[in-house]
């Protein structure tokens, strides 16, 4: 499961910097090597320096091909996942130099969409989907760890994109083909009557949550938050660049997802983690950090609730009355520190757990 992995440290890292920016900041940081002014110390703020420093991890990353890394081994995994947060990170500051690696990164990826047979199992596969990869060859084992979560975070990047300025939305509406199989991509793994996907999963109710591919055939409430979103943006794609043919069926699959949300794994006091087909009380339980507790915080994160409302601030400090030392950089689930708890506190104005994560 995907989220056992690092999730989203760096977009993670950039996006609370934006969130959590005041006009004073703790810990300046003076650089005093520039010859030109050595008595006027250019400071930077720890959010500054943070966001410096990961922009820089991130371009190191990008392949001649414009692949994005997991990391700096030679072998590492090229996953969609990941790359989209980082590239999501990168718009948070979006300089030229930023915008270039993000579009090489972009056409990279929509470069690779799978067709409707998986070329390794000869299974069937989600046309739009896309497999993880393996530098230094790019090579791929026909694999990945969702197709709903890497089609709704690549959809959301393109609508960031879009929105920066004109000549970033004629960029993006260039490749309205792929935007389009990406979004069919994703409207697929959505239960309802238009889709059967063929893998072996309970329940299969019409219910609306997205399945997150067909190997899984699993109903996660970290997945169907991303997914929430991600109908948001080809909402907005929908209307701003793919020229508005199914707004009004994305409307109906995020409106029926919403509800599924509320309804179906909203408990009364948590979400459970999955959608396992049962009723009454949560299969959560806050002892458990993965998927248990950490999956409270995506709703308010991603947008299906409000990320300031009394519900998703009582999740957020449960979850810290069982995680405490979190932002002092304990890590509670395997090697992992899983930075997107920090952003989770920057949407919700927590600055002083951000200052000392950071």
């Amino acid at each position: 499961m995907k989220k056992s992995i690092l999730t989203g440290v760096l977009f993670g890292l950039l996006a609370i910097s934006v969130a959590c920016k005041k006009d004073q900041h703790p810990g300046k940081i003076p650089l005093t090597d520039d010859p030109a002014n050595p008595e006027q110390p250019v400071t930077l703020s720890i959010y500054d320096s943070v966001i410096n420093n990961q922009v820089k991890y991130i371009a190191a990353l990008q392949m001649a091909s414009g692949a994005l890394k997991d990391n700096e081994a030679s072998n590492s995994r090229i996953c969609g996942y990941f790359a989209n947060s980082a590239c999501r990170a990168l718009l948070k500051k979006p300089t030229a130099e930023n915008v270039t690696i993000v579009k090489k990164y972009m056409a990279w990826y929509m470069s690779k969409l799978n067709g409707s047979t998986n070329p390794v199992t000869g299974k069937p596969e989600i046309p739009g989907s896309i497999y993880d990869y393996y530098a230094p060859a790019e090579t791929t084992n026909g694999t990945y760890d969702s197709v709903d979560s890497y089609a709704a975070t690549f959809l959301s990047l393109a609508k960031e994109l879009a929105e920066l300025s004109a000549a970033d939305k004629a960029w993006v509406t260039g490749y309205a083909t792929q935007l389009t199989l990406i979004g069919s991509a994703m409207e697929k793994c959505i239960d309802n009557t238009d889709n059967s996907v063929p893998t072996t999963f309970s329940p299969e109710d019409n219910d609306g949550l997205s399945v997150d591919s067909y190997v899984h055939g699993a109903k996660y409430t970290m997945d169907n938050a991303e997914v929430n979103e991600g109908l948001k943006s080809m909402i907005w794609l929908q209307t701003n660049v793919l020229g508005g043919g199914k707004t009004a069926y994305f409307q109906t699959l995020l409106d029926a997802n919403t509800a599924a949300i509320e309804s179906q794994l909203w408990r009364g006091t948590m979400y459970n983690w999955n959608d396992d087909g049962s009723t009454g009380a949560t299969i959560s339980k806050w002892n458990a950090f993965y998927a248990d507790a950490t999956c409270q915080l995506f709703p308010g994160m991603f947008g299906v609730i409000d990320p300031v409302s009394p519900r998703a601030n009582l999740l957020y400090s449960t979850f810290n009355v069982h995680y405490p030392a979190w932002s002092n950089g304990t890590i509670y689930s395997g090697a992992y520190p899983w930075t997107i708890v920090c952003y989770a506190a920057a949407t919700l104005n927590d600055k002083a757990r951000v200052d000392e994560y950071i």
